[in-house]
């Protein structure tokens, strides 16, 4: 029989503040971003003069920016993704309370995070490291990253995902 993933709460957890505070602003910033665009090359170009996208692969950024944007009847580029719908995303991360175990999965699994020993990396690399010790998860921390990990060291990721794979004989 499998177990149900179990919804447990964060809140009074050691991370939970942090994790708090992270999402809040995180949906800070989504409600207040630009929304309009005259071209996908404004929105990369602000991407390469932000801290917050710094360690992008430099072409992740034009990918992104292409990704994110949508053309619109005024022959510019809005965002495909309203930002009051991103905040709100962001808000809800809140709420779920997602905090399962390892075998509730049913199978073998590895969480790949931020290294949370990295100057200046995001709260939720901490949070990650707690929950794979608590959840009882294989655990990789990819050094020199952020929140979007697979966008700044993308060979480091793919080799920690089939390093896995290779161990259970899938690669």
């Amino acid at each position: 029989a499998t177990e149900a993933i179990a919804l447990v709460s964060m809140d009074g957890h050691a991370h939970y503040e942090s994790m708090r505070n992270f999402e809040l602003k995180l949906s800070q910033w989504a409600v207040n971003r630009e929304q309009k665009f005259s071209a996908s090359s404004e929105l990369r170009e602000f991407w390469e003069g932000n801290r917050a996208q710094e360690k992008w692969q430099p072409q992740a950024r034009g990918d992104m920016a292409n990704a994110v944007l949508r053309p619109d009847s005024d022959g510019g580029y809005v965002l495909s993704c309203r930002r009051e719908l991103e905040a709100s995303i962001y808000l809800a991360a809140l709420t779920m309370d997602l905090w399962p175990p390892a075998r509730a999965y049913g199978g073998p699994v590895k969480l790949i995070s931020a290294d949370p020993d990295d100057k200046g990396g995001p709260p939720i690399a901490a949070a990650n490291r707690a929950l794979a010790v608590e959840g009882e998860y294989e655990y990789e921390a990819i050094t020199e990253t952020g929140h979007l990990l697979q966008i700044e060291h993308p060979e480091a990721c793919r080799e920690a995902m089939l390093s896995f794979l290779r161990k259970l004989a899938f690669a």
